[in-house]
């Protein structure tokens, strides 16, 4: 049995991760040194500030370091002080160096790959590192993985797993919220194919690089991408369905706060594509469990009515409108009797 360290988790969805690391491959051998406090059955988290505590009395000893940081959990990196994500994983890299660590695994994000029209599809491990300038965090994530590049050395392998946007049941990561909002407010138009990729599928991943010690870049994505079509078509509601300017007016405002997109800068990524290829890690032996739209369609839970055909759907919005207004009428009728007895 081997030793690992889990460090920045952050959430349900790190959580997920780590419990099925753990239970799968290390039969409950790790320490997690979480970002916020959380519960991970049958293994002791410890939360702490990364880069105010002692790493080294944590690592040492260990034979591996999984640092999860900012791209798997709710926490968006642009709401966190600048360079917040840069220092903790600067400190786990250093500490993890220092005591001789010999794997280190560190989740980043494929929005260091940069959206851009001229990008090909998919984008290999090889394409140039071009994060849009404007969002925050692809540059930052950008600058982990040449701080991961910077520390390899001969006595230990650090390999970077550059991720599609994380999800697990019922809890978007920050990433795929940022992506999904603007589709809820949509009234139509094309843009890029996006990857979903759930939990238990970047906990197999993990597992797979901890056995086989690739290093260098691991992509981690479902097959192929998930187009802007089926997106609205899985976020479809009832109400959606109506054409009424001020409903659509609603959706945008209730699904995107004002200026959320540009604040992000995560517009570039909803215009132009930047799937990723995982032909890499399935010749190390891993394979998707979840398809870009199984792990969309589990974050984004649909209530029950979604699944029904739309003509059906829409059978119902009229006829439950008007059951509304049938006990609308008959409440007034009765109100009124009552004023005249």
């Amino acid at each position: 049995m081997r030793s690992v360290v889990f460090t920045g988790a952050a959430g349900p969805g790190a959580a997920a991760v780590i419990e099925r690391v753990v239970r799968g491959e290390h039969d409950g051998v790790a320490t997690v040194l979480a970002t916020l406090p959380m519960a991970i059955p049958g293994v002791a988290v410890r939360p702490v500030d990364l880069t105010g505590v002692d790493l080294d009395a944590a690592i040492e000893g260990a034979d591996a370091v999984v640092h999860l940081g900012a791209a798997v959990d709710s926490c968006d990196p642009g709401d966190l002080a600048p360079g917040r994500i840069v220092a903790e994983a600067r400190a786990v890299l250093d500490a993890a160096v220092r005591c001789g660590t010999p794997e280190v695994v560190v989740v980043s994000s494929a929005v260091t790959v940069g959206a851009l029209a001229s990008n090909p599809v998919p984008l290999t491990e090889q394409a140039v590192v071009h994060p849009n300038p404007g969002c925050r965090a692809a540059v930052e994530f950008a600058e982990i993985e040449r701080l991961c590049s910077e520390k390899r050395g001969p006595d230990h392998t650090i390999t970077v797993l550059r991720s599609a946007p994380v999800v697990t049941d019922g809890e978007p990561g920050w990433l795929a919220a940022a992506l999904r909002r603007p589709a809820m407010a949509s009234d139509g138009g094309d843009g890029p194919g996006l990857q979903f990729l759930h939990t238990d599928d970047l906990a197999s991943a993990i597992t797979t690089v901890l056995r086989e010690r690739p290093g260098g870049v691991v992509h981690v994505a479902p097959d192929g991408s998930l187009g802007a079509g089926a997106r609205r078509e899985l976020l479809d509601r009832p109400w959606r369905r109506v054409t009424d300017p001020l409903i659509r007016l609603w959706g945008r405002l209730s699904s995107l706060p004002a200026g959320d997109v540009e604040r992000s800068g995560i517009d570039p990524y909803l215009t132009f594509e930047w799937t990723i290829a995982n032909d890499r890690l399935r010749s190390l032996g891993w394979a998707p469990t979840r398809t870009n739209e199984e792990a969309f369609a589990v974050a984004f839970t649909a209530p029950p009515w979604s699944m029904l055909p739309s003509g059906r759907r829409q059978e119902l919005l009229v006829g439950g409108a008007a059951v509304a207004a049938a006990v609308v009428a008959a409440g007034a009728g009765l109100a009124a009797r009552r004023r005249h007895r």
